[in-house]
């Protein structure tokens, strides 16, 4: 820890990074407030305004008195209906107060996307004209009023408090960017609402205040919201770190749904939790205060017409306090919008630790549409057709900005690197052909003797392949010599290909041709193969068929990043239909953003990780099979059922070894001739060094620290343990 040179307090390190994010040039087109654009804070991904770089670490650090009581929720959760409640159990019921409740219980992060300087200058030229043409126009006061507002920020105002009496505190932020002692010496309320109806109301929300000033519509808005690109997002990861601390005697998670239920039960609840007591005469009058009605008729809490008055806030947009329902949602989702929603949720609640039995408590059902006038029906959203499973994600295409940014940098003429979709909420980078082959991977059948291949790109995938292929298939070196595209299929091969020549070795018309079937549809490819298939991919199995880890064999293969980004460059160097031109620098950062093929490597790994001790997925580390190939060999085929004889285990060891396996040519795969050049052909090695320890030649000086922290950021301690040497 450092300390502050003004205070002398001790100073913990902000422990995160910020990037701007790739859309800033769209969202600012659609968020017209947004004059710096959005950051994402990383690596758990929280989206800020730019400003809000220049507070995140003094609100870490801001002073925590014992006797506070914070509010925390993602907007629009029903936080200022909770901030009030609080506000009076606190403070002796006090209805004739006049302050706003942001004044007297300060939004401590409330600066994160205000550009002051703009608002400061109508402001300032509103309070000229006023003086020139009235100098006793009550809105002077107003006007003052907002710039001595806009003088300080939320954590200031909060500090300036006096410490005789408990404060008040509200945030939206997540409990990894509050100060870290919070939850141990303060209570804090969180509070929850159904993501559908927050989606409406964030929307309205960001249509009224100038300093979010959308302009788009409902569906535009619903999209950034389920893609995390509005502000305070992930969704589910705000959530989740609230849940995870539900059973702390310092916190009480509160439904917005039980709110509108049940206000005197929760009313209880806080009584129970803050030990505060009160009549019944008391909680009366206190219900009644809090009627979501008579709350949009107090201007302490609900000023809308003043910030309209001032410029604030835009006409005609409502106001800052809505309706306040539940399930007002169904008025503004479409088919479409409501079978995203369900996958988005499904998805991240695999992901996440929450309650969402209790957040989405009212279903829905599809509409579907039909040319008989005489057939009307429902399809619940798990069984929209027959047998055939929704996708767990969404494939979301990247931005017109995106793709011309990524072209500058795969500006190779047969790339498919260009266009892509982004799996959602994975963050996986896929060619858009990949729409076309999802929900058949995902529905694909598996049989019992299927042993699956996963591996991040470049982790030694190819090499464990045929390791895999001759265990399964008794060491048959004669039938090893096939090309191990026909062997051991790549599974979304067909999303791979672009417009490009197949890759592998195949100079005779029967084989091109059936490579070229393999390129069309490699999904029914591995379908149509006989037992025992040994099937590669890189995709992470939350997007593979659910039943997968239950009913085969799945070998997941890693190996150190370092290393991986190394080979992956020089991969994405080699290949046509990546067609990569970037340095290894530029290729390394696009990496650390998880924008290269297949998306982050550290969100594969951990999806990858809390799985190892499920008795059907063995790790093989890269590493390991380097130092000890034989050892690596017999633990491997034990875990497949196998038993061999030393003899033919020395065998495969040869067959495996990597000058052997280098120059091989059924997996160390050359283009077709006439393909590519002669010279590129002759050069064309698809199986490079295969060292560890090769990425010291790659990494130096201030990249290699950039570098290294980017590892610490996203696998503290070394949780998943790395060998590097």
């Amino acid at each position: 820890m450092a300390k502050d040179g003004r205070s002398g307090a001790l100073v913990r390190k902000f422990p995160f990074d910020f990037i701007p994010l790739r859309e800033n040039a769209q969202i600012q087109k659609d968020f017209l407030g947004y004059t710096r654009g959005l950051v994402q804070c990383q690596p758990e991904g929280w989206i800020f305004g730019g400003f809000f770089t220049e507070h995140a670490e003094r609100i870490y650090n801001m002073e925590v008195r014992d006797n506070d009581v914070w509010i925390v929720s993602y907007p629009k959760s029903g936080t200022t209906w909770m901030q009030q409640i609080v506000w009076f159990l606190l403070n002796n019921f006090d209805y004739h107060v006049e302050s706003h409740i942001d004044v007297r219980s300060p939004f401590i992060d409330f600066d994160m996307c205000i550009p002051k300087e703009k608002f400061r200058d109508e402001l300032d030229a509103k309070k000229e004209k006023l003086l020139a043409e009235n100098p006793k126009d009550p809105t002077l006061a107003l006007v003052n009023e907002q710039l001595a507002f806009m003088d300080t920020t939320g954590y200031e105002d909060a500090q300036n408090l006096p410490k005789d009496t408990p404060r008040l505190l509200k945030s939206h932020l997540p409990f990894s960017l509050l100060p870290p002692d919070l939850l141990r010496r303060n209570k804090t309320v969180y509070v929850a609402r159904d993501p559908r109806d927050v989606v409406v109301s964030y929307f309205h929300h960001h249509r009224l205040i100038r300093h979010h000033e959308f302009v788009g519509d409902f569906k535009a808005f619903f999209h950034y919201f389920i893609q995390e690109k509005v502000l305070w997002s992930p969704y589910w990861r705000h959530i989740s770190q609230a849940w995870k601390h539900r059973k702390s005697d310092n916190l009480l998670f509160v439904f917005f749904s039980d709110m509108k239920e049940d206000l005197s039960d929760v009313v209880d609840r806080l009584c129970a939790f803050l030990k505060v007591s009160l009549t019944h005469e008391e909680k009366e009058t206190l219900l009644d205060h809090l009627n979501i009605k008579n709350m949009r008729a107090n201007a302490s809490i609900d000023d809308t017409e003043v910030m309209i008055q001032l410029g604030l806030f835009k006409e005609n947009e409502g106001s800052f306090i809505r309706k306040g329902k539940s399930g007002g949602w169904k008025d503004y989702f479409d088919d479409e919008m409501i079978q995203e929603m369900e996958v988005w949720k499904e998805r991240n609640c695999k992901l996440f630790d929450v309650p969402i039995e209790k957040l989405c408590c009212e279903g829905y059902a599809l509409r579907v549409k039909t040319t008989d006038t005489n057939l009307s029906c429902t399809l619940e959203l798990h069984v929209i057709s027959l047998n055939i499973m929704s996708l767990p994600y969404t494939l979301v295409p990247i931005s017109e900005e995106e793709k011309a940014f990524r072209a500058k940098i795969y500006g190779g003429p047969k790339t498919c690197m260009v266009d892509m979709v982004v799996a959602q909420p994975y963050g996986i980078y896929l060619p858009k052909k990949f729409e076309k082959i999802a929900e058949d991977i995902y529905n694909m059948k598996i049989r019992p003797d299927d042993v699956f291949m996963i591996a991040f790109p470049k982790a030694g995938g190819t090499w464990n392949q045929e390791l895999l292929w001759q265990l399964s298939n008794g060491l048959d070196f004669e039938k090893g010599k096939e090309n191990l595209f026909f062997r051991s299929p790549f599974l979304e091969l067909t999303c791979l290909c672009g417009d490009a020549p197949a890759v592998p070795a195949m100079d005779d018309n029967e084989a091109m041709d059936r490579m070229m079937k393999i390129k069309q549809n490699s999904v029914q490819s591995v379908a149509d193969m006989p037992s025992p298939r040994v099937i590669k991919t890189h995709l992470p199995l939350e997007m593979l068929p659910p039943n997968l880890l239950d009913t085969a064999k799945v070998v997941w293969v890693n190996r150190n990043v370092n290393d991986s980004v190394v080979s992956f460059y020089h991969h994405e160097k080699l290949l046509p239909v990546h067609g990569l031109t970037a340095s290894f620098e530029e290729h390394a950062k696009l990496y650390m953003e998880g924008k290269t093929l297949y998306g982050s490597y550290w969100t594969f790994m951990q999806a990858m990780w809390k799985h190892k001790d499920h008795p059907n997925l063995k790790e093989i580390k890269y590493e390991d099979m380097k130092n000890d190939l034989k050892g690596t060999i017999r633990n491997t085929a034990k875990f497949l059922g196998k038993d061999f004889p030393e003899e033919k285990v020395d065998l495969l060891v040869e067959h495996l070894s990597f000058e052997t396996f280098k120059n091989n040519p059924a997996v160390n795969m050359k283009p077709p001739k006439g393909s590519v050049p002669d010279e590129v052909r002759d050069q064309f090695n698809f199986i490079r060094k295969g060292q560890v320890g090769d990425w010291k030649n790659y990494f130096q000086g201030d990249f290699l620290e950039e570098w290294n922290k980017w590892i610490d950021n996203n696998n503290p301690d070394s949780a998943i343990p790395m060998k590097f040497e």
